[in-house]
């Protein structure tokens, strides 16, 4: 038994090496529309970098109408600007201390789009503007209908 769970626990750690996880991670947060344009608001994960994220650069892998950036917000403490050559946009933190470290997830990024969701290469930079990482990541916003129901009506559908 001990032997086979040796065994069983080097081959968990060949085939699982930490690198397989994912070090840097960008989280949808929600959506809310406003006319005819839709904001995303979304979340910046450091998970184990010892180099922390200074900079965040979402290009569009198809800029196509309506699948380009026309607006952007940043959390205290960093910066954003639309980026004409690309149709994405461009997020940096504002000094050094403002940087996503490991371990931590760092909330209030958001941009518009007029009105479409598509997919975009994000880089992940660090303090040098070294690229750390890049990745595919895509957004979407269901909107979900829904009625007015009363408690009972509620209440029968589980009847």
């Amino acid at each position: 038994m001990k032997k086979c769970l040796l065994i069983l626990a080097t081959v968990a750690l060949v085939v699982l090496p930490t690198a397989a996880f994912a070090t840097f991670s960008v989280i949808q947060d929600s959506c809310r529309t406003i006319g005819n344009t839709e904001i995303t608001y979304f979340s910046v994960v450091n998970f184990n970098s010892p180099v922390p994220i200074c900079d965040l650069h979402f290009q569009p892998e198809n800029p196509v109408p309506g699948c380009i950036v026309i607006g952007c917000n940043a959390p205290a403490g960093w910066g954003c600007g639309l980026n004409p050559a690309t149709g994405g946009v461009d997020w940096q933190s504002l000094t050094p201390s403002d940087c996503i470290f490991a371990g931590t997830r760092k909330r209030g990024f958001s941009f518009t789009l007029d009105p479409d969701f598509c997919c975009y290469l994000v880089t992940f930079t660090g303090p040098q503007h070294e690229v750390l990482a890049q990745q595919e990541e895509c957004f979407s916003c269901v909107h979900v209908g829904v009625e007015s129901k009363t408690w009972g009506d509620v209440k029968r559908l589980y009847n």
